[in-house]
């Protein structure tokens, strides 16, 4: 058995790029990033119950904010050209 979370991170979008999730879900701990056939963007991750424990599910939950703001920072630098001199991992290119 799985305790399980689930956040809406973001509506689709014609320019996200699912390559770009599959990339962080290579990277991330406990949770994923997943599409719906819309496009809509979740997060979503588990723990087994039997570690299930306050800092566990604090953990999940922390991991799985961090997850709804990383792919929110992604649209957002999409959308707004990035600032002189300014580049990162979510600078659009």
């Amino acid at each position: 058995e799985l305790l399980r979370v689930q956040a809406y991170a973001l509506a689709a979008q014609e320019d996200l790029d699912p390559r770009v999730f599959l990339q962080w879900n290579r990277q991330t701990r406990m949770v994923r990033m997943g599409l719906t056939r819309s496009g809509d963007v979740w997060v979503l991750g588990d723990i087994p119950v039997q570690a299930v424990d306050a800092k566990q599910v604090d953990r999940l939950l922390g991991l799985t904010l961090e997850g709804v703001l990383a792919v929110r920072g992604y649209a957002k630098a999409l959308a707004e050209p990035p600032e002189e001199g300014g580049a990162g991992w979510l600078t659009a290119r």
